[in-house]
């Protein structure tokens, strides 16, 4: 009869590290879209002529421009002027919709989700 062999198998689980170096990642991509999303609209701004003071065009730049939401997985790109959405949307008393902020970040979502990929793929 054949001498009885015994294995000993030991599980390790590192989803936790996994899942933690994964959050990381996705927050530096949203970090770096919501970057690129401030800076893109700024461009698109001035491209479409909607600067007078440049007042609107400015609040995109510098990091008060975005926010990421870690807890949510969530980037928040916009300003605090006060006007901006009747630029963004227009009025029924005459200002036609620019769409500045929906259109830089669209123009570039290709890139978001390539940047994505390469942070993913990233060491």
């Amino acid at each position: 009869m054949a001498d009885k062999k015994i294995y000993k198998l030991t599980v390790i689980d590192h989803s936790d590290e996994a899942i933690e170096e994964l959050n990381k990642k996705v927050d530096q991509w949203l970090k770096a879209i919501g970057l690129d999303a401030a800076s893109t609209t700024a461009e698109y701004i001035e491209k479409i002529h909607l600067v007078d003071t440049g007042n609107l065009k400015n609040s995109f730049s510098g990091k008060q421009a975005s926010q990421v939401d870690k807890k949510n997985k969530v980037v928040y790109v916009g300003t605090a002027v006060k006007y901006a959405p009747y630029q963004e949307y227009g009025t029924s008393k005459g200002i036609k919709p620019k769409h500045f902020l929906k259109t830089g970040v669209e123009l570039h979502k290709d890139e978001y989700i390539s940047l994505l990929e390469d942070i993913l793929k990233a060491d």
